[in-house]
C-alpha cells in the first residue's frame, strides 16, 4: 500500500522502502533526497554534520534552501538526534551558523555531545508536564468524556466518566475495557454511533446522539436520562491524549442547566430569535414543552409554534433529537471567565 501511496512516504527504519512519489521527489531533487536519507538513518544519540554529506551551497540553491535556510542565514548545520524520550518521540536539536562564520569543528561537536543528556532530560520533563496538563484539562471538561477506538474499547476517560461508571444504577458503563450500554438495544445503537463516527470525513452523518435509556423503555423521569454524543475521531497528529484515532464520547445529564454562553452560541449557530432561544434553553434542561411554556410565561400554543420554528432551523424533527443536539452544543459553550 505504501508503494502505491500518492504521498511521498518513506520508512525511517528502512529509507529504501518508500512510495513511488517519494522516489520521484528524491530523483527530482537529489540534494534534498540525500539530506532526508541522512536524517532517516540517523540513530538516537548520534550527531550529523550536514556538510559531510551535502555541499551547503547546493542546499541553498534548492527550493527548501531558498524558503527556509537562506532567510534564516543557516549555512553550517549540525543535527543531534537525542535519545528517544517517549513512544514514537525523538528530539532533534540543531545548531546553525551563517556562511560568514567558521564551520563547526571537533571541539564544538564534542561540547554538543556533553549537552546531549541534558537535552534528553529536558525532553522527558516537557513530555511529563504536557501529559499532566492534558490530563488536568481533560478532567476539567463539564461532562463525562470517554475516548474509544473503532471497536468501542475505552482508551481513556476523565474523572466524571469514571464516577458515572461506578454508579450501581448506571445505564452506561465500562465492562472488560469496553464502553457498553446496560440494555442490548441501547448497546446496539451505541455501537452503530461509534462505528459511523469512523466513516470517511466526506460521508454525511446524521446527528450522532442518543438518549439513555431511550423513550418508552424506562420508568425514569425525562430529566434523569443521559444524552450520549459521539464525535468524529481525532487523528494521532492532533490527539493530545492518545496516539491512535479515537472517537470522543460525551455523556451529560439532560437536567444540567445551560449557561449564558450556550444561549449566545445557539443564536449564532441557528439564527433563533430571543424567544425561541429561551424556549430551547428550557427544553435543554429537561423541561417538558408545557413546563417550558409556563416558565417563559407564554401559552402552550405559542410554545408549539416556537418549537416548530426551532425544529426547522436546527434540522431536527423531534424533541428528543433537539435536546440531544442542544446538549452537544452546550459542551462547547464554556462560561465566560470572570
Amino acid at each position: 500500500r505504501i508503494e502505491r501511496s500518492p504521498l511521498a512516504v518513506m520508512s525511517v527504519d528502512d529509507p529504501g522502502f518508500g512510495s513511488a512519489e517519494a522516489a520521484v521527489a528524491f530523483n527530482a531533487c537529489p540534494t534534498i533526497g540525500a539530506l532526508l536519507r541522512v536524517f532517516a538513518k540517523q540513530r538516537p544519540g548520534s550527531l550529523v554534520d550536514i556538510a559531510d554529506y551535502v555541499d551547503p551551497r547546493e542546499v541553498h540553491r534548492t527550493e527548501v534552501g531558498q524558503d527556509w535556510f537562506r532567510p534564516r542565514d543557516m549555512f553550517h548545520n549540525i543535527h543531534g538526534s537525542i535519545d528517544d524520550v517517549g513512544p514514537d518521540t525523538r528530539f532533534v536539536v540543531g545548531l546553525c551558523r551563517s556562511d560568514r562564520q567558521e564551520a563547526f569543528g571537533w571541539r564544538e561537536k564534542k561540547l554538543y555531545s556533553l549537552f546531549a543528556p541534558h537535552f534528553a532530560r529536558a525532553g522527558e520533563i516537557q513530555i511529563a508536564l504536557g501529559e499532566a496538563l492534558q490530563e488536568s484539562a481533560f478532567d476539567m471538561l463539564p461532562a463525562a468524556v470517554v475516548l474509544v477506538d473503532r471497536n468501542g474499547r475505552v482508551r481513556r476517560l476523565n474523572a466524571r466518566a469514571d464516577a458515572l461508571f461506578r454508579r450501581a444504577d448506571a445505564v452506561i458503563h465500562m465492562r472488560n475495557g469496553m464502553l457498553q450500554a446496560a440494555s442490548p438495544s441501547d448497546q446496539a445503537m451505541l455501537a452503530r454511533l461509534v462505528a459511523s463516527s469512523f466513516m470517511p470525513a466526506d460521508v454525511v452523518m446524521s446527528p450522532a446522539t442518543m438518549l439513555l435509556p431511550r423513550e418508552g423503555r424506562t420508568g425514569k423521569a425525562w430529566d434523569d436520562r443521559l444524552v450520549v454524543s459521539v464525535g468524529r475521531p481525532i487523528d494521532r497528529v492532533s490527539a493530545l491524549l492518545e496516539r491512535e484515532p479515537c472517537a470522543i464520547v460525551t455523556i451529560r445529564p439532560i437536567r444540567e442547566t445551560t449557561n449564558d454562553a450556550f444561549v449566545s452560541l445557539v443564536v449564532r449557530l441557528f439564527g433563533l430569535t430571543c424567544a425561541q432561544t429561551n424556549l430551547a434553553a428550557r427544553l435543554a434542561t429537561g423541561m417538558s414543552l408545557k413546563e417550558a411554556a409556563s416558565a417563559n410565561r407564554i401559552s402552550y400554543k405559542t410554545a408549539r409554534s416556537y418549537l416548530e420554528e426551532i425544529f426547522h432551523k436546527t434540522g431536527t424533527s423531534r424533541q428528543s433529537e433537539l435536546v440531544a443536539l442542544l446538549k452537544t452544543i452546550d459542551l462547547l459553550a464554556l462560561p465566560e471567565p470572570h
